[in-house]
């Protein structure tokens, strides 16, 4: 027989969201790449800490030597842990909405990290026609922008240098950029106008790659009510969402939302805009649908 009081323990325990709401903080960045720092929780056992692991109240992290670990607080606050060291997550302010989305995207986010920019910002040197195929990660066909960017930054791997850029709505050139030395631009869009426009990579041993562009209005909205705007991990959250949103084809705007927390040195933005800009195997489409 069923005890009367179960269903009564069962409704007081707290549903999944709220849980993941209660998280106190994120693993922002950790080194080496292939690091395996460990999430000790009660009751739980012991995890390897990934980008975007919620963390809890209690929860005990061991940085392993030779490594490092950063977290990120709802308030904006960090900490930099250095291993070998063991450092146990204060009660801090909920993390609210964008905790949800870290604990979808913990197959996306957790052990998948690489620090492929640091390939794809090096002057490539010399090249032969074996060089890689010329492909641009953050772009899908077509690939969503909302207007009103200044700018638009952009990134590609393979082909040879120099590479040449052209934009261009109804077969007129808008942006035109030859003698690029690097795998790497920024696109002036101060202009554009919601509408359709073509993107196209050219590299010196005569790759090219193409993509639409569909310029429009206004964001897509976020199911799960994390704003771009309110702090770092906020805007992380919003990104990680946009980029897996509709089979990837805001990937680019998604880079985008992160420039301001980029350029203002967030440890957590730099590294998930890495993911995003040059790519992962593990930014897989519609995986938060």
């Amino acid at each position: 027989m069923i005890p009367r009081w179960l269903p009564v323990v069962l409704l007081a325990i707290p549903p999944v969201a709220a849980m993941a709401e209660d998280a106190a903080a994120v693993v922002a960045k950790y080194l080496p790449p292939k690091a395996e720092h460990i999430v000790e929780r009660a009751g739980g056992g012991g995890t390897v800490a990934g980008l975007g692991t919620p963390l809890y109240a209690g929860d005990t992290l061991v940085i392993a030597a030779g490594g490092s670990l950063d977290i990120a607080y709802a308030d904006g606050g960090t900490e930099s842990l250095e291993g070998p060291a063991t450092f146990v997550v204060p009660e801090k302010e909920p993390l609210g909405a964008s905790a949800r989305i870290f604990v979808r995207l913990q197959s996306l986010l957790g052990r998948s990290y690489r620090q492929g920019s640091n390939l794809a910002t090096r002057n490539p040197g010399d090249c032969d026609s074996a060089a890689a195929t010329l492909a641009a990660p953050a772009l899908k066909d077509p690939s969503y922008l909302v207007a009103g960017h200044d700018n638009v930054a952009l990134a590609w791997v393979g082909g040879c240098a120099p590479y040449a850029l052209e934009f261009t709505a109804a077969g007129k050139s808008l942006v035109r950029q030859v003698d690029l030395k690097r795998p790497l631009t920024r696109i002036d869009t101060s202009a554009v106008i919601p509408g359709e426009y073509t993107l196209s990579i050219a590299s010196a041993n005569e790759q090219a790659l193409v993509s639409r562009i569909v310029v429009v209005a206004d964001l897509p909205n976020n199911p799960d009510g994390a704003k771009s705007t309110r702090s770092e991990i906020d805007a992380v959250a919003f990104a990680a969402w946009l980029a897996n949103h509709d089979s990837g084809r805001w990937r680019l705007e998604s880079f985008q939302q992160l420039r301001p927390w980029i350029r203002a040195g967030g440890a957590m933005a730099g590294t998930y805009g890495d993911l995003v800009m040059w790519g992962d195997p593990a930014l897989e489409p519609d995986a938060n649908e």
